[in-house]
């Protein structure tokens, strides 16, 4: 790979150029109306730095099914808390 196919393998825009457009529907109305729902979550942390650690929104419901989002960070670019509909931190 020269540099141009290497930077582009590592550019998600490259394999979803509708990411501008998909990240409309996140919106302040929506991201207050999860918060609201699920409540602040609880930073676990794996590692030793701020940016080492996975948040926890957890339900009150008994046996309840559970759901594991996993936000990459493009690698290099975004924070999980801006991936779908984040909630406000405590």
């Amino acid at each position: 790979m020269d540099q141009q196919e290497l930077d582009d393998a590592y550019d998600q825009i490259k394999y979803a150029p509708n990411r501008t457009a998909d990240r409309k529907g996140v919106t302040p109305q929506t991201a207050r109306q999860f918060a609201e729902r699920l409540g602040a979550p609880k930073r676990l942390s794996y590692g030793s730095t701020p940016i080492e650690g996975a948040d926890l929104y957890a339900t009150k419901r008994a046996n309840a099914p559970i759901n594991i989002f996993i936000h990459g960070g493009a690698w290099r670019v975004g924070l999980a808390r801006d991936a779908a509909y984040p909630a406000e931190r405590s």
